[in-house]
């Protein structure tokens, strides 16, 4: 069971064939604990997404399926590419990065 007093963190993963997440929370015992575990394959369109959109995708996915767990939570967002640097700092957004760069904005991390 999750601990609604300790911080979420949250995994993502991208691959042009399927993109992932887990959530997990590092309990008291200091170990962490998987909370859940999401994944689905991506569309053709997707599949053609280069790497740093393709884990904003991926980050995208996971607070959109852990919402209930992520909503007005402060959370650790941990991913194997600087997609949310890129994101933040892109000085003209197409419209696609600009809807879920504003997804992204209601959530703490």
């Amino acid at each position: 069971m999750p601990e609604p007093d300790r911080p979420f963190i949250v995994h993502t993963d991208f691959s042009h064939v399927a993109l992932g997440a887990i959530l997990e929370q590092r309990k008291s015992d200091n170990k962490c604990h998987i909370i859940s575990c999401a994944s689905r394959n991506c569309s053709a369109a997707e599949a053609k997404l280069g790497p740093t959109d393709g884990e904003i995708l991926a980050l995208v996915f996971a607070v959109t399926k852990f919402h209930t767990y992520l909503a007005g939570t402060q959370f650790v967002v941990v991913t194997d590419h600087a997609a949310l640097i890129h994101l933040e700092n892109a000085k003209t957004r197409n419209p696609k990065l600009a809807r879920w760069a504003l997804l992204l904005s209601n959530y703490d991390y």
